[in-house]
């Protein structure tokens, strides 16, 4: 039986993550306006209700794993939280390895031998797929490795775009074109560190949305790479990471669509009003049905972004249930944060409600790790049990 009740462990990191979040978003508007992206100091980011609150919350779900219903339940869980504060979601705890958000670092543990394991496990990397010809099109990626046999090494040429947190990383997990002694051998997966010569760093990208996350181009002039930083995998490997990170994009939805909702919430409420939950269409206003439409719409979201979580618990990562629950979660978000803005007027617009900036960070959700077009494709391919070459 499928059960999503959550365990007072559960319960416990969720409302750590929630209590962080609101004192996050306090400072989010701040950060909005002057596109801040350093690494906060730790107190100052996590410290907003007393000391107790002075730790990461991935570190405290690993703490607490054996009170959990799952870290991999709670993970999309705290992805919703953070997004209710537009915190960025990438800084990572001191010990939580099982809550790694890391695309790289979770491609890594899949396809690296247990001597590049023990060698890369401890770095950030960021990660280096969409270019600027192709986007996010794996197949027309340029960037080209080439194989040195005088000094076993692979030589990298070309350039990454929307690389997040590449400033601040200790390197990138770069898809590159691998060209081997007996020519052209696909897409494969290099490490670049930072201090390798040849590999910059751009600056940071005016966007119009998730203006907090560092998110710049990166750029490979003739990088020397040794042979050992060459993973194994290869582009399906890459892309298949995806299957456990798109589910953790609804979270992200679900967050920012509560940003406003919360907030018609709280301007319903004014003068004690409350909503009808038990009345029938005739006993109810035009606006208790609107909410109530809206509510349920995010309440049937965060359920499929929970079922997708939990098939992957149970039988294991697919295709289908993550593009499900990020397909359904990226236009819930749009919608719902749209319906909230009519109902709260003119001033939704305005910088003095957090509910625009939603509108704006939400924007990205079903387009970044695979647009929502892809995703329809991708779960039509698997319930007809087509190869891509038979629907593309």
């Amino acid at each position: 039986m499928i059960d999503f009740e959550l365990t007072n462990g559960d319960k416990e990191v969720v409302s750590l993550a929630r209590r962080q979040a609101v004192g996050y978003q306090k400072r989010a508007k701040s950060i909005d306006r002057t596109m801040e992206f350093d690494r906060p100091d730790f107190a100052a980011q996590f410290a907003f209700e007393g000391e107790d609150d002075i730790v990461h919350v991935r570190d405290f779900a690993q703490a607490r794993a054996d009170d959990l219903s799952s870290l991999t339940l709670i993970e999309p869980l705290i992805y919703l939280e953070e997004s209710y504060g537009f915190k960025p979601l990438y800084w990572q705890g001191q010990n939580a390895d099982a809550m790694n958000v890391s695309l790289s670092g979770k491609l890594i543990e899949k396809v690296g031998t247990p001597e590049q394991v023990a060698a890369f496990s401890d770095l950030y990397l960021a990660w280096g797929m969409s270019e600027p010809n192709g986007g996010s099109d794996p197949k027309s990626l340029r960037t080209v490795a080439q194989y040195d046999a005088a000094t076993d090494e692979w030589v990298i040429n070309g350039e990454k775009i929307f690389s997040s947190n590449a400033t601040h990383a200790d390197g990138i997990l770069v898809m590159c074109r691998a060209i081997g002694p007996k020519g052209d051998e696909g897409i494969s997966l290099f490490v670049v560190t930072k201090d390798m010569p040849g590999y910059g760093v751009g600056p940071q990208m005016d966007k119009l949305g998730l203006r907090n996350w560092d998110t710049v181009a990166t750029f490979f002039m003739d990088v020397r790479v040794p042979a050992l930083n060459r993973l194994e995998g290869n582009l399906k490997d890459a892309l298949s990471i995806f299957n456990g990170t798109r589910a953790l994009i609804a979270g992200q939805a679900l967050g920012y669509a509560r940003v406003a909702l919360d907030l018609v919430r709280e301007r319903f409420a004014e003068g004690g009003r409350t909503l009808n939950y038990a009345g029938s269409l005739s006993t109810r206003s035009a606006l208790e049905d609107r909410i109530l439409r809206m509510e349920a719409l995010w309440d049937a979201t965060y359920l499929t972004m929970l079922h997708a979580k939990w098939h992957e618990q149970a039988h294991g990562a697919d295709k289908f249930y993550p593009s499900l629950a990020k397909c359904k979660a990226g236009l819930m978000v749009r919608k719902l944060v749209n319906e909230c803005m009519e109902i709260l007027g003119p001033g939704s617009t305005s910088e003095s409600l957090p509910v625009e900036q939603a509108l704006r960070d939400a924007r990205i959700l079903d387009i970044y790790e695979g647009p929502n077009e892809t995703q329809r494709l991708l779960m039509a391919r698997t319930l007809l049990n087509y190869s891509a070459k038979d629907l593309n």
